[in-house]
């Protein structure tokens, strides 16, 4: 049996509602469960990094949809975070509130408490 760590993931390519084309991702650790991202977006995420998308909870109850990096200290990344880039001390927010919807035009920025991430020194 293969492990959800290795394990591919389910790509499924869709028009939304308006005609856009979407990617939906499987997320590693949950079967069944995926992710819908602007195509644009999804080919070059994939180009450069993991394909492997999953779900991480923030101890509060609510879902993330997450990647490795070997770029940042700890490993993981928001991919919310990753695709819109908005700097220290601002927040991505979700104007759905579905964190699965990772469309840019879903996500948004704003001032607030981020967490941050620290970049490994290269070598």
């Amino acid at each position: 049996m293969t492990s959800n760590r290795k394990r591919t993931p389910r790509i499924v390519h869709k028009l939304d509602h308006d005609g856009a084309p979407v990617v939906l991702v499987e997320m590693s650790n949950r079967p069944g469960r995926f992710a819908t991202l602007d195509l644009h977006d999804w080919e070059e995420w994939s180009a450069t990094r993991s394909a492997r998308l999953f779900l991480n909870d923030n101890g509060h109850g609510h879902y993330y949809v997450r990647a490795t990096s070997d770029a940042v200290k700890g490993s993981l990344v928001s991919v919310a975070r990753e695709l819109v880039s908005p700097g220290r001390g601002r927040i991505v927010g979700y104007r759905d509130e579905n964190r699965f919807n990772l469309r840019r035009r879903n996500l948004f920025v704003q001032w607030g408490y981020a967490k941050g991430q620290t970049l490994v020194a290269a070598a």
